[in-house]
């Protein structure tokens, strides 16, 4: 049988299929951009040229809830076939759409022409969408309309995406518009480039030490913008943190939705989720979570815990064969510490790991914010000049997500880990900066603002990079062994 030749409508690719599909299949899902594809219609014209056309889509998680991310928001992609589309615009569950207006469309919401469809989940789905006045590609968040048809539901899903877009960080992913159409709400965000953590996992384990800690940082300040805006995002996993770029910044995921997906806390205090759903991924709930009690931001913190101890030890730290098995697990048994199974873990990390893991909420830390600043210590002390793998015995599959960090654009916002000298091994809140060390490479000032302490350091090749020191405390700088000057909580600067 001579092969088939198919044209994408959304993105113009042309596929081809070895061998002709069966009668019964109409409709393909192209394994490019995730659109749907007519199979037995003409393929028509190419539409424009966009700038944007290049954009990656969020790829699927497709991993088992128990076993591993446990995402069911999106349908399962080949990316070697066409696979069959989980649904599409002619069923009745799209018909909330609005007719098309051209040939490359599936239909229009609100202003934006739908041009594929990128996932589905329970309560929602997500489009592959154009904003005609920008001529931008977004994905479109939607809820669905039975859910929408609950006033409750609706009305959370609209304020906890309007909370999300209130959040403007550079690790939390940005809301460019939040909607509602002929009673269906919507949110559009940003096409990013890169890949889920969930696949670089799945692509490698073995995240290199300072690369672990620096994705858990940015997670943790992300998730500290969130919080102080009153959001918990109750689904922290790697399928819910994405990976921008070449340099791979973090982006959280998923506020909002996540949120409003929550059972017993409607608006009118009645559940928004069907009575028994399990709420979150079971893997990397919190001890509360399963057992289906009222969360705060600690919650995140022992997810964050869960995703950190994973990509320090290649393995998730608890494991079950059921949904059951897990929550059981999750509430009742403590994993062995993550230097236990990577001697290469320092202790101070793999105390606040399982800090992090503690099942009571008031043994965690008490805020991302002290999460984060513990992590920028634990980086401060690495000292690591280069990429150090975790000697895990794993053969990475191609391509290596970590092959490259040792070209990657620099971030500003990351301590430059071959400056610095190592934390002291309490990790009491002072940190040591060995100028006798690093003197010829750098010079440090130390700088007051309001109550912060700021260290700035002057890097030989001209760059600047900042410190900033957690609140009470105390900032040593030291030179051939000895202290040369001392800044205190109360910004009192002394000197020996």
């Amino acid at each position: 049988m001579p092969a088939l030749a198919v044209r994408c409508p959304s993105c113009a690719a042309t596929l081809t299929l070895k061998t002709a599909p069966p009668a019964h299949l109409t409709r393909a899902k192209c394994p490019k951009c995730g659109g749907v594809v007519p199979l037995a219609a003409p393929a028509p014209e190419p539409p424009p040229a966009d700038p944007t056309a290049a954009l990656d889509p969020p790829p699927p998680d497709t991993s088992s809830p128990v076993a591993g991310d446990g995402s069911r928001d999106h349908p399962t992609r080949d990316s070697g076939t066409l696979a069959s589309a989980a649904s599409h615009p002619g069923s009745a569950e799209f018909a909330f759409l609005a007719p098309a207006q051209a040939a490359d469309e599936l239909g229009r919401l609100g202003p934006y022409r739908v041009l594929g469809l990128l996932g589905q989940g329970g309560m929602g789905v997500v489009f592959r969408a154009e904003d005609p006045a920008l001529r931008r590609h977004v994905a479109l968040k939607v809820m669905l309309p039975r859910f929408a048809a609950d006033p409750t539901a609706k009305a959370r899903f609209l304020r906890e995406a309007r909370a999300q877009a209130a959040v403007e960080h550079d690790h939390v992913i940005p809301i460019h518009q939040v909607g509602e159409d002929r009673g269906v709400p919507f949110l559009a965000m940003p096409v990013l480039k890169g890949q889920t953590l969930a696949d670089a996992l799945k692509a490698n384990p073995e995240v290199p030490l300072q690369e672990a800690v620096r994705l858990a940082r940015e997670a943790a300040e992300g998730l500290a913008a969130a919080h102080e805006q009153g959001l918990v995002h109750r689904d922290i996993k790697p399928g819910n943190v994405w990976l921008e770029g070449s340099r791979r910044r973090v982006k959280i995921l998923d506020f909002g939705l996540a949120r409003a997906a929550g059972g017993g806390d409607g608006a009118d205090g009645h559940p928004v989720t069907q009575e028994g759903a399990v709420v979150g991924t079971p893997a990397y709930m919190s001890p509360e979570q399963a057992r289906g009690e009222p969360l705060d931001p600690r919650s995140d913190l022992f997810s964050l815990g869960v995703v950190l101890y994973q990509m320090l030890t290649g393995r998730p730290p608890f494991r079950a064969g059921s949904t059951t098995g897990m929550l059981i697990a999750v509430v009742t048994e403590t994993p062995p510490p993550p230097r236990a199974v990577n001697p290469a873990v320092p202790p101070e990390l793999d105390a606040l790991v399982m800090k992090l893991l503690a099942k009571a909420p008031a043994d965690r830390p008490q805020s991302a914010d002290e999460a984060a600043g513990t992590l920028r210590m634990v980086e401060a002390g690495l000292g690591l000049t280069g990429v150090v793998a975790i000697p895990l015995g794993w053969a990475p599959a191609a391509p290596d997500p970590w092959a490259d960090l040792a070209v990657t654009d620099p971030d500003p916002s990351a301590v430059p880990l071959a400056a610095a000298a190592p934390v002291r091994r309490s990790l009491r809140p002072r940190l040591l900066i060995g100028l006798g060390l690093a003197a010829a490479a750098l010079a440090g000032v130390v700088w007051l603002a309001g109550d912060d302490i700021i260290v700035r350091i002057r890097n030989k090749d001209g760059t600047t990079t900042e410190i900033k020191i957690p609140p009470g405390a105390t900032v040593e700088v030291a030179k051939g062994g000895k202290t040369v000057a001392t800044v205190g909580p109360d910004g009192k600067k002394d000197a020996p």
